[in-house]
Formats: C-alpha cells, structure tokens, sequence
C-alpha cells in the first residue's frame, strides 16, 4: 500500500515531464523490453501487453476509473504514450503503468541515463571470431543480420566477416563477454580452409592439436579433412591448365581480400553523424508524409514512410537516435480510425454534390468502409466538434 501512495507523489512532483514525452516513454519501453514484450526486431508486441495489463487490473476496475482497454484494440491510450513522443495523458495512467511495468520509484520519476537500445547485439563493429585468421578477436566484421529463433523467439544474430568466415549466436548481449560466444559456425571461409591445410601438409600436428588452433572440436576437423581431401581426387590431367587459371584467381581474391583487411585494420573508425542523418531523413519524412496524404486507399504508418524513403530499418531500429525523424513521424502517422475518417473526407469532397444530396451508403462505398462504421465515425465527428 505504502508504494501505490508513493508512485503519484513522484509522479506529479518529479522533473520528468508526467505528459508521456522524453524520459517516460523511454523507461517505459526499455522495461517493456526486458519483460519480453518487444521483438527482435524492436516492434512492440501489443497483443501481448494488453491482454497482460488486463489480467493484472480487471476490465470492470479499468472500465469504472476509465482506463479501459479492448483486447483488439489498435489505437488506445496505451498505443499513443508508447507511440509518441509527446502524448498528454493523466496521472492515474502513469500510475497504472508504474504498476504494471514493476517499476521502482527512484527509477521511473528521475533523469535517467542512457537510451533504449534496440539493438540486441549493440552497435558495430564486431569481433571476427575465426582463430586462424591474424584478427582473430579484432573489431571488423561490419556484416549482422538478426532473425528471430523460431523456437525461442529470441534474436540470433549472423556474423559475416570479409575472410569469409560466418559464424551466429542467441542473443540478446547481456555482458561483454557474450560478443566473444560463437553459437555455430555457418561457414568457415578460405582463410580458416588455408590454415587447415597447412596444418594437414605439415603433419606435426594431432587432430586435437588442430582442433585447438582453429578453434572448434576434433569433429569437425576431422569432416572439414574429409572434404579437402575430397577435392583434390579425380583431377584431370587435361584440365590442368585450366585449374592453374582458376587457383591463379582465388589466389587474387585471397590476395584482395587480405589487403581489405589490413586497411580496414589501419584506418580509424568511422563515426555516424546522426544530427546531420537526423535532419535528413526528417526532411525526406515530411516531403514523402504530404504525398501520401493525396492518396486515398493508403494509410499513413511508420513502416509505409520508411519504405518510401528507404529508411525503414532505421526508423525501426535507431529512432531514438533521430529526434527530429521522431517527432515529424508523430505528426504524419495516422491510426486506423484517423485514415477511415481521412477517406470519407475525400470521398465527400470529391464529388461536385453537397453531402445533403447524397445517401450516405453510396459515401460510405466511395470511401471503402462499412455504413454501419461510416455513421459511428460521422457521430463521433459531430460529439467532438460540439465539445463534448
């Protein structure tokens, strides 16, 4: 009891903004994240989240401190704070996902640093982890594609690094020793290839020994051995010029491949300007955002503005680091609701007759909705105008 006390104390006396905007939003989705509630990918699984929030409360508690919830509801009060950057909404809201999310109070009502992190394998570059390779362990692999385990659920990471060595871990990072975790390897490159057959040429070495220098188990050097050994039966006297051709141009590729690293050793880091990307890609947001406003069987999402500007990746993933992007897309991006009331706008205004001479079934076909939805969205239209 001394906590449900506590939490609208801090609430309506912290330096926060208790709006919805900055620093809330922020605590709320990291704590959403570490609860399971945000996939891989960084989308919030809000099906989830309702059905959870309506467990803790009950719908007749919600329902009578007018809070409630649908389950299949796409555009509550709880869509918007988690949305948009700057959404007003009352304390007693604040105070439920306080609750809900477990948060302590020393937490949810202070400056807290840092940001929501989206990544699950942090930001790039990463450690090559191919033993037989000189950068073993060195930061270059700039290649990671994440997926989703399809019996976990959990992100997995692939690594692809330019000495062709491809290897996948679990995720999500939670300590700095998990980016040096191989989860599997997918693809060994020449690099790891050339230094096995050294070793076999060498003969000095157990199968254990080789095994600890590349950095896998006796197994798979032993079925790695097999294959190479594989490739060098049944050669062609005949075709042994064209072989020379061939081994003349991997030994280029390897030859290239190896200068790519030591460049990529040697130069310094490059640094994202994200202020400048920022302005950038809010200004593309803006531009693309009108356009789509004209059409009228297209509703106005995140995802649509990233695909039409070729950002979709980064609004998904890195928006906490565009502002700017932020704060244009919350102006654009339109619910399911807003979009039907934008087509029947359009359907009425495209005709040369006023509304009074027109049934309203033949609007609510023009606009490509049910009447039963065009006349509640009609009435809701008029009960918002009559401030009500």
């Amino acid at each position: 009891m001394t906590q449900v006390v506590e939490v609208p104390f801090h609430i309506l006396n912290s330096e926060c903004d208790p709006g919805g905007g900055g620093t809330l939003r922020i605590i709320y989705l990291a704590r959403l994240q570490e609860m399971g509630f945000v996939s891989p990918t960084g989308r919030l699984r809000f099906k989830l989240i309702i059905q959870a929030f309506i467990n803790l409360f009950g719908e007749n508690c919600l329902n009578q401190i007018g809070c409630n919830i649908h389950p299949t509801e796409q555009y509550s009060w709880l869509h918007k704070v988690m949305r948009k950057e700057h959404f007003t909404m009352h304390p007693l809201r604040h105070i439920l996902l306080h609750i809900f999310l477990g948060l302590p109070t020393h937490l949810s009502f202070s400056k807290r640093e840092g940001v929501l992190q989206m990544d699950p394998f942090g930001e790039g570059p990463w450690p090559c982890l191919n033993k037989a390779a000189i950068h073993y362990k060195e930061l270059i692999v700039t290649n990671c594609k994440v997926t989703r385990c399809s019996s976990t659920g959990k992100p997995v990471g692939t690594f692809n690094c330019v000495c062709g060595f491809i290897y996948s871990r679990r995720g999500p990072d939670k300590v700095e020793e998990d980016t040096y975790r191989i989860g599997r390897i997918k693809g060994f490159g020449y690099v790891w290839i050339k230094r096995l057959s050294e070793l076999v040429e060498g003969g000095n070495y157990s199968l254990r020994a080789k095994a600890r220098i590349l950095g896998v188990d006796p197994t798979t050097v032993k079925n790695q051995m097999n294959k190479l050994n594989g490739s060098k039966i049944g050669v062609n006297p005949s075709n042994s010029t064209k072989k020379q051709t061939k081994t003349t141009k991997k030994q280029q590729q390897r030859l290239l491949a190896d200068e790519t690293i030591r460049n990529l050793r040697s130069q310094p880091r490059k640094r994202v300007d994200w202020e400048q990307r920022d302005n950038i890609i809010a200004e593309k947001v803006h531009s693309v955002a009108e356009q789509l406003y004209t059409i009228k069987n297209m509703r106005i999402s995140k995802s649509e503005i990233g695909r039409k500007i070729g950002a979709l990746s980064l609004i998904h993933n890195k928006l906490g680091k565009l502002p700017k992007t932020s704060k244009e897309l919350s102006k654009y991006v339109e619910s399911t609701e807003e979009f039907r009331k934008r087509r029947i706008s359009m359907a009425m205004n495209e005709s040369e007759f006023a509304r009074t001479t027109r049934p309203a079934w033949k609007i609510a076909k023009e606009a490509g909705i049910s009447l039963k939805e065009f006349r509640r969205l009609m009435n809701v239209s008029k009960t918002s105008g009559n401030g009500a």
